[in-house]
This record gives C-alpha cells, structure tokens and sequence, in this order.
C-alpha cells in the first residue's frame, strides 16, 4: 500500500512535481479560500471561465484542495492507494502534463493549520485570490478566530506582484484583509459600497434570481440552485470573469449553464413523493443556517423537516455553534432529527423553542434514515444536512432512489 512508502516522501515529491510544472508553464492561478462555499466558488468560477468548453483551463478536483490534492490536481492523475497504480498513473500523467498544461487553473484551497496556505501557494504562485468567509469552520485545529483570519489572509499577503484580491465585502474579518494586500481589491456582496453589488434577490421553485451590478453596468442572472447564499458564489465569480475581460451579459449566459457539485443543496425527490434538499457533504454553522432558511421558503401543505448531524471541527464554538443551529431550527423546521452526540446539543436547544414531540435524537445516520422512514409523507420538504464524517448521505439514499458518488 502507498501509505506504507511514507507520507513525507511522497508529499515532497509531488510537491516538487507540481512545483516545477507551474515554474516552466506559468499559468494564470486563480486562488480560493474560505470557511464556507469554497468549492461552489470555484466551480462558478470554472463554469464563468468557460468550463468543459475551454481547453487551456483546469480546476482543483472536488474538494482536492491540501498539500495531497492540490498537486495531484495540478499533476493531473489519478490518485491510488496502490503503489503500483499510484506510480503507473503518475508516468502516464505527468509527459502528457508536459504538454497540456493549461494556461489558467482555478485552485481551491484549504487549510487545517497554520501555515497550510503558505505551502500550497508556494506552490501553485497564484495571481488571484479569492476570500470567500471568515467563520468557525475547523476552530478546533486552529484555536481562536485570530488564527483564521490569519491564515486566510495570507493567501492576499502571497499573491504574485500585481494580483488581484477578490473580498466578501459582507463579511468583516474578510474585507480586514484589504490592508495586506500588495495588489488591487476588489469586493463583492449586498453591501452598497461592494465592487461588485448583488440585489434584487428572488427565489422561485429551484430558480434563484439576482441582479449583478458592477461598472455602472447591471445584469441579471439567473441559476439553478437553492438559497440566496449562492449568490455570493456567483458575484465572486462575476470579478473574476471582469477581470479577464468577460462582459457582464456574457457572464450571466455563462453562469445559466451552472450545476452543483453533488451534496450541495441538490433537490431530489423523494419514494413518497417527498422533496428532499441533498446538502449532506460538510456543514458549520453558517452554512447549516442558510440551509435551513432555504428550507422556511419551501410553500408546502406538508411538514418542513430537519435532519441536521454533527458539525465537526468547530474546537472551543462547538457547543455554541450547535446551540445556535437548534434556535435556528426551531424556528425554520416543522420537525427536528438531531443526530449524533454534538446534534443532542442541537435538539435540547431547539426544544426551548419548539414542542419537545417535534424533536427527536438518533445516535447515527443510519437509525436517522430508518426513522425518518415511518415519519415522511407526500408533500413533507426534507433537509438533511451534516459533516461529511457523519455519513447523512444514508439519509438522503433511504428516501430517494439517488446513489451518492462519493463516501
């Protein structure tokens, strides 16, 4: 098995790999970080870029974003668990990368501790950044929201000369960093000093509606997903395709074409004739709240149901963080399935709020799933919602014929 060769060798020597192909081909780096919608960031910016259609672009795979996934993404070969397949897919990857490398490569980033965004940008030199939050989101291995912030922000302190920083202006401790910037900034968000301002928001079935103005210049857009929080998404995507040189109207045509990654809010339907909202890859706290005020908007003559798990990773806000999704909850969902040790926390809170009846704690996804069987109907809306470790996915397969791609 690879994991038996020695993690360190080999993350040196992909970095190194890695290293020299951005060297020798220089590509334009698009950079992006973020406690909450890294990855549909990313993909927007993809799909505004030109998506499967442009032959001299390319993306981080999934949520690849570490010091493994990064270079395996620039590298562009299949990652194995096997030795010799790991090292027969890597020879056949890295001639071919040789020649195809593209000219623009859209990176997410992450990071688990200090000194993460550091290493991946040494390696991938980008000259764009994108910040989309600021959050708890994995406070556990970071300690206080001063290190987030700081780790963060040092994507916009290592930007080639003459990057661009892309900043939630919506969110304080992001739009904090405009002073470490070397380059120029630019924002985006609701806020009316924003670059680029996001208005006129609306929510129809599975459409969500905004108008985009930037430039003096106003556009509408229009996308398949659920929750205003998308938008976000979509305007850090409009700065990146401006900067390029891309057109408002052209974005928005661009943008139309956008899916989801899976497990992010996916409306399915359900065996019952249920709705389910797929939302089941990660969660923290803000992103359990948008979900669950996606799940208030739902017009329905049936139960609006919450099936939340644990939020992993929050360190010293976890039973804060917990206790403010079981507020949120109470006040957004019909019904409650808190799952798992930290969702206990979730449904006591929530049970100051709502009827104790409407409440139920299951130890696992896979007792949720056989519950919530006996408790749905025809017309009931579903959200089922947790940290990827919690395995909510069972949930979502038990109600619908949907098989989930990934583990």
């Amino acid at each position: 098995m690879l994991k038996d060769v020695g993690k360190k060798p080999v993350q040196w020597m992909l970095k190194e790999m890695a290293v020299f192909l951005v060297r020798l081909k220089r590509p334009t780096v698009i950079a992006v970080t973020g406690s909450v919608g890294k990855t549909t960031t990313k993909e927007m910016i993809w799909q505004v870029l030109g998506g499967s259609d442009a032959k001299a672009l390319d993306k981080t795979r999934g949520n690849l974003n570490t010091e493994f996934g990064l270079p395996i993404s620039l590298l562009s070969f299949e990652w194995s668990l096997d030795w010799k397949a790991w090292a027969r897919n890597f020879l056949l990857a890295f001639p071919r990368r040789l020649v195809n490398f593209p000219k623009i490569f859209v990176a997410e980033m992450g990071a688990d501790k200090r000194g993460d965004i550091v290493y991946l940008c040494k390696i991938a030199r980008p000259k764009i950044a994108v910040v989309t939050s600021i959050g708890s989101a994995h406070l556990e291995k970071f300690g206080t929201i001063e290190n987030t912030i700081a780790e963060k922000g040092s994507l916009v302190e290592n930007l080639l000369p003459g990057g661009v920083a892309i900043l939630n202006a919506d969110d304080a401790r992001v739009l904090g960093l405009t002073s470490k910037c070397q380059g120029s900034v630019v924002t985006y968000g609701f806020a009316q000093a924003a670059d680029i301002k996001i208005s006129q928001v609306a929510q129809e079935a599975g459409t969500l509606s905004f108008e985009i103005t930037a430039n003096n210049q106003s556009v509408k857009i229009e996308l398949n997903v659920l929750g205003k929080h998308f938008a976000y998404a979509a305007a850090a995507a409009c700065a990146v395709g401006l900067a390029f040189g891309l057109s408002l109207s052209e974005i928005s045509r661009r943008l139309a074409g956008f899916k989801l990654p899976e497990g992010r809010a996916q409306l399915l339907r359900g065996k019952k004739g249920e709705q389910v909202i797929h939302d089941a890859y990660n969660a923290n706290p803000a992103s359990v709240a948008a979900a669950l005020e996606v799940l208030s908007t739902f017009e329905t003559n049936g139960k609006k149901i919450a099936v939340l798990g644990d939020m992993l990773e929050l360190g010293s806000a976890e039973v804060a963080g917990h206790k403010e999704i079981g507020k949120v909850a109470a006040r957004t969902a019909d019904l409650l399935l808190a799952v798992g040790s930290n969702g206990k926390i979730i449904g006591d809170e929530a049970q100051k709020y709502m009827p104790g009846q409407n409440i139920y704690w299951l130890p696992n996804s896979e007792v949720a799933a056989i519950a919530l069987e006996n408790l749905t109907k025809e017309g009931d809306v579903v959200l089922v919602k947790g940290s990827k470790a919690m395995k909510m996915r069972k949930v979502v397969e038990r109600l619908t014929d949907y098989k989930c791609e990934y583990e």
